[in-house]
């Protein structure tokens, strides 16, 4: 078993060196190309050889912080290229890559709710989740408001940002909801801490009072135990009323910030049409001035 082990981790430490030194050679080659790029551009006869090794090194990464930290570098990749793409002028491309950003994100978001569900503290990675989609999230709008976007960029760009805002709303309220689950298991350790020393209290009563009888010794016990229950049930129930409170509040803000969203989009659409009903009424306005001219020189 130990020799099958070793020849597992020495196959492994390979392919590991083997991925490096191919990486090394492949993005010396491309910087060499392409040095205005901080990636690979999907023009460069190296960018599918570059996209296997990103495989590769996400397939081979262990540590659950690394594989986020490679999923927020491919997704801002995938970024820099659909922007590229787009000053190229082609569109249908700029749209797949955004939709790659979408995958690397929800890919994030998979790793981050497994290794939770796992029983680990996830607060950290999740701020830094929310914290790149936001950047991201700003490049994503700003490229949206250039002038003479082709309009199937522009429904590719309005679809990455529709999933990229409930992918925040749904990290945004999980983050919440942990930092709650957290706070709630602290008040509940306290709850039992209180109720132990209440309990060794209890004890030490009865000792002291051992002169008296047992039947007086016992309905004491039984009362106090009684009591510290019903006190216990009463902390259990204020807890969970708080951590229900606190949910409730949550979901609210998550539902607040999608009503902002929406009335933004709302607005952008009622000014365009307000826009397109103005420029209308220019084109009427000149075009009877054209006709009154034109009856003018008739007569």
């Amino acid at each position: 078993m130990d020799i099958k082990k070793e020849g597992l981790e020495m196959k492994k430490m390979f392919m590991l060196s083997t991925v490096a030194l191919f990486s090394l050679t492949s993005f010396s080659l491309a910087v060499e190309a392409e040095e205005t790029s901080t990636s690979i551009s999907p023009d460069s006869p190296l960018y599918e050889t570059t996209r296997e090794i990103e495989e590769v090194v996400y397939d081979l990464t262990e540590e659950v912080e690394n594989k986020v930290d490679l999923q927020t570098e491919y997704a801002e990749n995938r970024l820099e290229e659909a922007e590229e793409q787009l000053e190229q002028g082609d569109a249908e491309q700029a749209e797949e890559l955004l939709e790659e950003v979408t995958e690397h994100e929800q890919e994030t978001e998979t790793v981050i709710e497994e290794t939770e569900a796992a029983g680990e503290d996830v607060s950290a990675l999740r701020e830094k989740l929310i914290e790149k989609m936001s950047l991201r999230r700003e490049k994503m709008t700003a490229l949206m408001s250039r002038e003479n976007l082709p309009e199937q960029a522009k429904r590719g760009m309005a679809k990455a940002l529709e999933n990229q805002e409930r992918a925040l709303t749904k990290a945004l309220a999980a983050l919440e909801t942990s930092d709650l689950e957290v706070e709630d298991l602290d008040d509940v350790i306290d709850d039992i801490d209180d109720q132990e020393e209440d309990m060794l209290e209890a004890e030490i009563a009865a000792l002291e009072a051992v002169d008296e009888s047992e039947e007086a010794l016992l309905e004491e016990m039984e009362e106090e135990a009684e009591e510290q229950q019903k006190e216990a049930e009463e902390k259990q129930a204020e807890a969970q009323k708080k951590a229900a409170e606190k949910q409730e509040k949550a979901e609210e803000k998550a539902a607040e910030q999608l009503k902002k969203a929406e009335e933004k989009q709302q607005e952008a659409l009622e000014k365009a049409e307000e826009q397109r009903e103005k420029a209308e009424e220019k084109v009427a306005e000149k075009r009877e001035k054209a006709e009154a001219k034109a009856e003018k020189r008739g007569k």
